[in-house]
């Protein structure tokens, strides 16, 4: 378990057993496997090419490896995410405020659960994750994990997409050199 102070006292937050999490996980596959060539009526038996989930070791707003998986105990999913950046996030004073990342239901730091599974995950393959690069995780139906290979359709741009960016870069100051100078009255907005 987990613990914190806050304005009323103490906060516990409880932990997931990986046992408790892998049946999750299990039913999630289950509940959302959908079999579109049922070899089950045939009696094939084979098993599903979607017996598994990916998710993402990253914090979904830091983009930095999660430390201490939480997500919310209403939740459906069973993708976590940070509890420091959570925290940290939620600081500031704004319409999004304690708010799930993936589902958008409501998650007061009461209702955070700390999950086994991920933290087992977190702890078996934690110093082989690069951030961007190599940062997904498949998690099999019987509870067993791999950290996947690299990522290589992220941040990848074909050599056709930056010549077609190079060629308006040369378009946009052919532009604005044969216009000649000319007074641009520009907004600036701060986010």
């Amino acid at each position: 378990q987990l613990m914190g102070k806050a304005e009323g006292g103490e906060v516990i937050m409880p932990k997931l057993s990986l046992r408790s999490a892998k049946r999750m996980l299990k039913e999630c596959i289950v509940n959302n496997t959908i079999s579109l060539d049922s070899d089950e009526e045939e009696g094939g038996g084979k098993e599903s090419e979607s017996d598994f989930l990916t998710f993402s070791l990253l914090c979904h707003a830091s983009k930095k490896c999660i430390e201490t998986p939480v997500r919310g105990q209403h939740c459906s999913h069973l993708q976590c995410f940070d509890l420091r950046n959570y925290l940290y996030t939620n600081n500031v004073v704004s319409a999004g405020r304690w708010k799930c990342a993936y589902c958008e239901k409501f998650v007061s730091v009461r209702d955070l659960v700390h999950c086994g599974l991920f933290q087992a995950i977190l702890d078996d393959v934690g110093d082989k994750i690069v951030p961007g690069v190599r940062d997904n995780v498949r998690v099999n139906a019987d509870g067993t994990w791999e950290l996947l290979g690299e990522n290589k359709l992220r941040y990848k741009r074909s050599s056709s997409t930056a010549e077609a960016d190079a060629s308006a870069a040369l378009n946009v100051e052919e532009v604005i050199e044969s216009d000649g100078p000319e007074e641009i009255e520009i907004d600036i907005i701060e986010i």
